[in-house]
Order: structure tokens, then C-alpha cells, then sequence
């Protein structure tokens, strides 16, 4: 399963069980913008999970027209969802350090590294300011928000450290 809708669906699932209106909202304030996420795709992201056999449909309470169904992840979900989020921190670490090579490619050229880094560093620090409000404070907006002041405190280092490094080779 490689869509990430899925993926963050099925972490919202495993948060608190709900049916699918609410799964939408949830899996979109959990998102925080990163995704575009439209409710077509959480229902079309359910079916897959019911037929992957990683979430189970329930009734839930009656009300005036019919019952909802209330979807919940099953062990086999939260063990795949444990796997991707594995995997997910293995795959981020990759990226950041081809990351950092691809920028090395400019070793002997430190003008135009110096043009690249500022360009990142405006694309970095307008991705970063630019998160929407997630909405009212849970442990995942929480824990996002630390990763985020942690990370920004390293990527300006970073920063700081390969603008000297290529000022220096100038």
C-alpha cells in the first residue's frame, strides 16, 4: 500500500475509532495541510482497508435515517501501520542525507551553491511558518509541533554551517 492517505487514515482509525465523516475531518487536521485530502478519498481509502483486511466496519448507534458504520483497525492494520511508520524513519533519514550530497555537488562551483542554499533556506522557512493552525491541541499536534521546533533549530544550523562551508571554498 504505498498511498499516504491510506496510511494516515488508518493512524487516525487507530487513534479513536469513528465512522467516516469524522475519520475525514481527523485524518485532515492530523495532516496539517501537508496532504490535500478530500473526503472522496477517505472513503475510497476505507475500501481499500476493509479489503486489505486492515480495518473492520461495525454498526454503530441508530439514529433517525440508519445506523453509521464506525470503523476500527484491526491487529493486522496496527501492525502494518507499526511497519510503515518503521519504515517511514528509515526512508527520512535516506532522503536527508542525499539531500545533503546532492547539495555537496556544488563543491567546486560555491556561487552557485550559495544561490541553491538561499533558495532552500526561503523555500525551508516558508514551509515551516506556513503550517495551518491543526486545530485544538491533542498529543499528535504535539508531538508534531516538537519535531518541528527541533528540526527548525537543526535546519538553520545546517544551514549556517554549509553557507560558511562554501563562503570559505570562495
Amino acid at each position: 500500500m504505498t498511498s499516504r492517505v491510506n496510511w494516515l487514515l488508518l493512524g487516525s482509525i487507530i487513534e479513536r475509532r469513528s465512522y467516516g465523516l469524522e475519520l475525514a475531518h481527523r485524518t485532515q487536521r492530523n495532516s496539517a495541510g501537508a496532504l490535500s485530502i478530500s473526503e472522496s478519498h477517505i472513503y475510497a481509502a476505507l475500501d481499500r482497508l476493509l479489503e486489505r483486511g486492515y480495518i473492520e466496519a461495525v454498526a454503530g448507534r441508530e439514529t433517525a435515517r440508519q445506523p453509521k458504520l464506525i470503523y476500527k483497525a484491526t491487529a493486522l492494520g496496527t501492525a502494518h501501520y507499526e511497519d510503515w511508520v518503521v519504515a517511514q524513519t528509515t526512508d527520512q533519514l535516506r532522503n536527508l542525507e542525499l539531500w545533503a550530497r546532492q547539495l555537496g555537488v556544488f563543491a567546486d562551483q560555491p556561487g552557485a551553491a550559495l544561490r541553491l542554499l538561499d533558495r532552500i533556506e526561503k523555500e525551508y522557512q516558508g514551509q515551516s511558518r506556513g503550517v495551518p493552525d491543526p486545530g485544538p491541541s491533542t498529543l499528535v499536534t504535539e508531538l508534531a509541533a516538537e519535531q518541528r521546533r527541533l528540526l527548525d533549530g537543526v535546519m538553520l544550523e545546517f544551514f549556517a554551517f554549509t553557507r560558511v562551508r562554501f563562503e570559505g571554498d570562495g
